[in-house]
Parts: structure tokens; C-alpha cells; sequence
């Protein structure tokens, strides 16, 4: 027997001889609310068994967040929005609050309404920021947050990872070049953070021009990049402190340099004549003498 209207079973079962149970099929009306849970008893010499079954049984309403990958941000910063969306299953309807849970410490989310109303007549939605205050520890760090929509009678959660980087600059420290050299002076640069960089000097003496070269990596590896530094004629000896910059993603790293610029002059052979027979080659020995305490490395010259 059932206690419910519209579940249709047979009034009485046999079970055969030797037997310990036996099949017993029903059906449910037309009408029948699907969302109801039936009992089914069965009695046996005074003593009464229940078997609770039901039609369906949908679990409220789902959840959905897009985009489900989020592009990584820099310490301090916001994510892109992300929609959060919610779906009635089978008519249900309800009031569902929207928060995150199991978040880093100084983390936090922001949304748009933290509030849904859930019915069968569409889609339910709004947008959340995730605010990322600190690193956890190396250069990359992949704090998790948890979107919990609950309803008090209904709770669904879905997790996203966000990226969090920190930009920075670095290099050797110090760079010697002299002044009127024909040739550029170069150094290794190594960036690290979220491409595409824009690196910059300041702080050069006036003529001095800097230029970078080399492959910006993709975002969680490291891009070598090399500064070259072209000092003209005219640039005083002397010791300048200039500033490698890097912008990216409106954040900025500074890494300051020194150029050295050494000034020299040439000596040639004592006051003479010089006579030179036709075919043959003279040498005239120049020395070139570098200020104090510089070494140079090669000098260009040229015969006029």
C-alpha cells in the first residue's frame, strides 16, 4: 500500500515457495508531482516494511562562472570581470546569496549584486572581481577562489585559479663605454612579469641614446633582453647613474645602472722627420692613454 495518491501497485504480491522476496512493479499517474517523494509499504504476518522512492529529484539550480580561465594579474590589482551565473532546474525557484570562500589572506572579492533571484523564467547573473593584495611566495603565485551561491536549502560552489605576478628588472649593475667609440656598448637585462613589457632609461646624459633588444617570453618565464647604450663624441669623462625602467600591465620596475664614460687621448712618436721610400711600409708607434684609474679596452683609429 502507498500513503500518497497516484502511485498504482497491485492491492497484494505473492511470493513463491523457497523464495525470500519478489518483484513488485507500479506506476505513477500522469499527474503526479514529480518532486514528490512516495512510500511503498508491504505487511507480512503483522510486521510492516517502507521503501521510499520518487520520479526525480533535481538539485535546485546549477552554477557557472565565464570565463573559466582568468589572464594574470599584478599584486594590488583587480581580475577582469567574471560572470557568475545561475540556472533553475525543473521550476525551482529561490533568493540565492553569492560570496567567497576559502580565499588567501588579504584577498577579497567584489561583486556587482551578491544577491540572485533564481526562477524558471531565465537566466540569473551578475559579475565578480578578484582582488589579489599580496604574494605568497616566489616571483608566481596561484591563489584559488571559491564562488559559493546558497540559498539556505541549496549551496553551489565553483572554483577559479588567478595568476598573480610580480614585475621586476635586473641586471649586471654597471656599464663602462668611451666616449666617441664607433661602436655601442651593451648589457643583459632580465625581465620577469606579465608580457608585453616596455622597457625605457632615464637619467642619461644629454646625446646618450639606449635601445633594447631581444624576445619577450610568454608570462611565467623569464625574458633576457640586452640594453645597448650608443655614447657620442662630446659626452664628458665621468661616472653617470641612469635608470632602467619597465612598464606593464600599468605596473612599473626600476632598475638603476651606472654608465661609465672614459675619456683618452692619443700619443704619437717624438717631434721628426719621417722619410718613406715608395713600396715599402713605415710603422709610427701611438699610444693611447686612458684617464686614471680606466682601462682601455680597444680604441678605433683612422689614417687621414
Amino acid at each position: 500500500m502507498v500513503s500518497l495518491p497516484g502511485v498504482v501497485l497491485p492491492s497484494s504480491v505473492t511470493i513463491p515457495a523457497n523464495a525470500t522476496s519478489a518483484k513488485v512493479c507500479f506506476t505513477l499517474s500522469s499527474n503526479y508531482n514529480w518532486r514528490q517523494v512516495f512510500d511503498i509499504n508491504a505487511q507480512l504476518n503483522g510486521s510492516t516494511a517502507t521503501a521510499y522512492g520518487s520520479n526525480s529529484y533535481v538539485l535546485g539550480f546549477s552554477e557557472t562562472l565565464s570565463p573559466t580561465i582568468v589572464p594574470p594579474i599584478y599584486v594590488g590589482q583587480s581580475s577582469v570581470p567574471i560572470t557568475v551565473s545561475l540556472t533553475s532546474s525543473q521550476g525551482y525557484g529561490s533568493t540565492v546569496k553569492l560570496s567567497c570562500i576559502d580565499l588567501f589572506e588579504g584577498d577579497s572579492c567584489t561583486f556587482d549584486s551578491d544577491t540572485l533571484d533564481v526562477s524558471p523564467s531565465g537566466l540569473a547573473s551578475t559579475s565578480v572581481t578578484l582582488n589579489a593584495t599580496n604574494l605568497t611566495g616566489g616571483n608566481a603565485d596561484l591563489p584559488t577562489f571559491t564562488i559559493l551561491a546558497d540559498d539556505g536549502n541549496v549551496a553551489k560552489r565553483q572554483t577559479i585559479a588567478l595568476n598573480v605576478a610580480e614585475l621586476f628588472v635586473d641586471g649586471s649593475g654597471s656599464s663602462s663605454f668611451v666616449t666617441g667609440s664607433l661602436g655601442p656598448g651593451s648589457d643583459p637585462v632580465t625581465v620577469g612579469g606579465i608580457p608585453p613589457y616596455t622597457p625605457t632609461c632615464s637619467g642619461l646624459p644629454t646625446g646618450v641614446t639606449c635601445s633594447f633588444s631581444g624576445t619577450q617570453l610568454p608570462f611565467g618565464s623569464e625574458s633576457s633582453l640586452t640594453a645597448t647604450l650608443t655614447v657620442p663624441s662630446g659626452v664628458a669623462s665621468g661616472t653617470y647613474p641612469f635608470n632602467f625602467n619597465v612598464t606593464s600591465g600599468g605596473v612599473n620596475a626600476t632598475l638603476v645602472q651606472t654608465l661609465q664614460v672614459v675619456g683618452f687621448s692619443l700619443q704619437g712618436p717624438a717631434a721628426g722627420c719621417a722619410s718613406e721610400i715608395d713600396g715599402t711600409t713605415q710603422n709610427i708607434p701611438i699610444t693611447a692613454l686612458s684617464a686614471p684609474r680606466h682601462i682601455l679596452d680597444r680604441v678605433p683609429l683612422v689614417a687621414q
